[in-house]
């Protein structure tokens, strides 16, 4: 376990670095509804399921990066049975997922409680093309957090899970650097290999070609989840994101809005102590004075949270 825990140092954290900040972009509106509704001296933010982010792509991608790196995996696990082997049943999982049985798929990890809720935040306080996407065409905020205090750190059972799913672990964060490619040391894939063993142990008792097909298909389903929230095409690297995920622990957490094409989308609250907001980046389209004197007065009495404004020459 020491030399696991070593492998695991070296993926860099927030927790391991105090005071640093993530930016959350967002338009004057939300964050409005963000500091009008403060419960329990928390800012509540929505977090979006995994599988109903607006990018469909992120989801395909991480598959893609997941299985490059597993035959690596299966390898590494050793004296697997022929007709055992996951990297064969790939194609048959793709099948499926893009005739549309992902939406079955979602609904059981939805009722199981391993659907993981996204926040996404950037390590770029003061950025252009963030500005532009995410932040209101400029006429928004970037909302800078620290995480360090409410980040939740990487736990590890005597089955190198890299998840905790013990409830009073679900509410809290883990807070990862989005990566553009996985590798075997990824602590996702320890929890990959957990599951790939426990999957080995259930195919022995399968009889029918069918009841294995639709065991190793849901188990890839499982064992590419995590990697697939921590991955992102190499296009997006400007975005240097970090990616906040936090789980939900009964069926009553999970709440439903429209999305922009009109689709019910779930979502859960996840309350981020107001305390850890402490830089605020208006807009570079905003006027000066008079939204830092606002947002100032609005601020005044949940501590010391630094208001500038953003030094990007940037017109929308």
């Amino acid at each position: 376990m020491k030399g696991v825990w070593a492998k695991m140092g070296k993926m860099e954290n927030i927790a391991h670095n105090q005071g640093r900040l993530v930016y959350h972009y967002t338009s004057l509106k939300t964050f409005l509804a963000l500091i009008d509704n403060v419960k329990d001296d928390s800012l509540v933010f929505h977090a979006s399921g995994m599988h109903c982010m607006n990018d469909s792509s992120e989801f395909q991608y991480g598959l893609q990066e997941f299985r490059r790196i597993l035959p690596a995996l299966e390898q590494q696990i050793g004296g697997i049975d022929e007709n055992q082997i996951l990297s064969k049943a790939f194609d048959k999982m793709e099948m499926m997922i893009n005739t549309g049985w992902h939406k079955s798929l979602s609904d059981i990890l939805l009722e199981d409680h391993v659907t993981p809720f996204i926040i996404s935040t950037s390590f770029n306080g003061d950025s252009i093309p963030m500005w532009a996407m995410y932040g209101d065409g400029g006429h928004g905020v970037a909302l800078g957090i620290d995480v360090a205090n409410c980040y939740l750190p990487v736990k590890l059972s005597s089955e190198m899970q890299i998840i905790g799913m013990l409830e009073d672990n679900l509410k809290k964060m883990h807070a990862f650097k989005i990566l553009q490619h996985l590798s075997l040391e990824h602590p996702s894939i320890y929890y990959a290999k957990t599951e790939y063993k426990k999957y080995l142990e259930k195919a022995k008792q399968i009889t029918t070609e069918e009841g294995l097909t639709r065991l190793q298909i849901r188990t890839l389903f499982f064992m590419s989840l995590i990697p697939s929230c921590l991955v992102k095409h190499p296009a997006f690297k400007y975005e240097n994101e970090w990616r906040l995920l936090c789980w939900h622990p009964s069926s009553n957490d999970i709440l439903y809005k429209l999305n922009s094409q009109g689709e019910m989308t779930p979502y859960i609250e996840q309350p981020i102590p107001i305390s850890t907001l402490r830089r605020i980046v208006i807009g570079p389209c905003c006027k000066n004075s008079f939204q830092k004197s606002m947002i100032e007065r609005l601020l005044s009495n949940y501590g010391n949270c630094k208001i500038v404004k953003s030094k990007v020459p940037y017109r929308s």
